[in-house]
């Protein structure tokens, strides 16, 4: 059903074997549908149903929750000094999946105290102190969160702070909470008031901390 044009006219005696198409000849037309599988595809990355095919020609995983940890932090804990320390048991452990993914952290934390208490707490992933104020200068406290003024020995003051974190890491990480009273001789409490009366007007509280690895 095709027209073959010759350059030069055929003799008698001439003989075609077989024709060859120049030009086009990786010209394979539109696949068929389903025909077409992950091996044969050029683009780098891991290729399987977890991941997409970006616009730079390589696969990357859809950003998601990869794990949560949380505790929930139910003990009394308490200082009576302006030096910043462990609290014990108020962390969350958390093993990235990988190194360029981040981790979001969720705090909450009950403070009680008396009249110039002024509870404050650090947070650090490891040994390493992050995300306190950094615009503290002379004698003002850079932590995490804290209270400047607590009004009776029986009030429970709650603050919560979300952020996202960076480790650049796949080795279990720790983020873990440091407590002080950076101001006064007044002892401060977490999930207690300083009074703490067997009354119905005491609050019992939990503070906690809780990670999200974030896929990117």
């Amino acid at each position: 059903g095709s027209t073959i044009t010759f350059t030069s006219a055929l003799v008698t005696g001439d003989v075609i074997d077989f024709i060859q198409i120049l030009g086009s000849v990786l010209d394979l037309g539109t696949p068929s549908d389903n025909t077409v599988s992950l091996a044969k595809l050029t683009a780098t990355g891991t290729k399987d149903a977890t991941t997409f095919l970006r616009g730079d020609n390589s696969f990357a995983a859809a950003g998601g929750l990869a794990q949560v940890v949380s505790t929930n932090f139910t003990a009394v804990a308490s200082s009576n000094s302006a030096t910043f320390a462990d609290v014990s048991n108020f962390n969350a452990t958390i093993t990235p999946s990988s190194s360029s993914n981040k981790i979001l952290i969720i705090v909450d934390c009950h403070f009680g105290g008396v009249q110039d208490s002024y509870p404050a707490i650090k947070l650090f992933r490891g040994s390493t102190e992050i995300f306190s104020g950094v615009n503290a200068s002379g004698n003002q406290i850079s932590c995490f969160l804290g209270y400047s003024y607590i009004d009776t020995p029986n009030q429970s003051i709650g603050q919560s702070r979300t952020v996202l974190d960076s480790p650049n890491t796949t080795s279990e990480t720790t983020y873990k909470i440091q407590l002080a009273r950076p101001y006064s001789s007044s002892p401060v409490y977490i999930n207690r008031t300083s009074q703490n009366e067997n009354a119905a007007y005491t609050q019992s509280k939990t503070s906690g901390i809780t990670l999200m690895e974030v896929t990117v």
